[in-house]
């Protein structure tokens, strides 16, 4: 009887880590968890509830009214990101979650892309794209001022947005709020930088991209995809 427990239990976690192999994610759930993902697959309830341990960024996500396809994605702030493409809720769960993972990734960088067409950006990109758009942005100023020698204009600048941005209102709307109080960080750490970069260390503001004071800055750029 021993020795059939033991080769039962090693047959299950043959099974779970085939499963782990196939999906790295369902290494963020425990064997209870991950039997009842699998056990209940068509339980969309059961799939809801563990969600949130496979993607840190996904609190729930829509279903369409047949429930056989997930539409959107929603945030524990109740951010909803509508998902192009919409994913199709299938038997095996490895195989629509790892779909849903490349919805989520190809949804972020449409978005990003669309960033220039939006009105107005600050309330209609989702916060991610917003925080990273804004990152990109501000590599391509720094360096675009290190090149024509202007980052004391970009310093008052950068200051003149933060304080901007600090006497808008958004209490009685959370999800601007917090879009607000990420922003307001990123901008005080630029700030911090171009004036650091403007203090030098000895040798004067760097006149090159190619600077030691810039290159060990945190950039971002974005990549042509090939």
């Amino acid at each position: 009887m021993a020795a059939q427990l033991d080769a039962c239990q090693r047959a299950l976690a043959d099974f779970l880590e085939e499963k782990r192999a196939a999906f790295p994610r369902f290494y963020f759930l425990g064997d209870d968890d991950l039997l009842e993902v699998l056990g209940q697959a068509a339980s969309l309830s059961v799939i809801q509830t563990h969600l949130k341990k496979l993607y840190a960024g996904i609190h729930r996500v829509r279903y369409a009214p047949d429930q056989r396809s997930i539409t959107a994605m929603l945030s524990a702030e109740g951010e909803t990101v509508e998902l192009q493409p919409a994913v199709q809720v299938i038997e095996t769960t490895e195989v629509w979650l790892d779909q849903l993972t490349g919805s989520m990734r190809s949804t972020l960088q449409a978005c990003l892309s669309g960033m220039s067409g939006l009105s107005d950006p600050f309330s209609q990109a989702p916060s991610q794209v917003l925080g990273l758009y804004h990152l990109l942005q501000f590599t391509e100023r720094v360096e675009a001022a290190i090149r024509s020698g202007s980052l004391p204009q970009l310093a008052a600048e950068l200051r003149q947005e933060l304080a901007a941005l600090s006497t808008k209102q958004y209490s009685t709307h959370n999800l601007l709020q917090l879009k607000k109080q990420a922003l307001i960080i990123d901008l005080m750490h630029s700030c911090d930088v171009v004036e650091g970069l403007l203090a030098g260390d000895g040798s004067g503001p760097p006149t090159s991209t190619e600077d030691w004071a810039w290159s060990k800055q945190l950039r971002y750029y974005a990549m042509q995809a090939s």
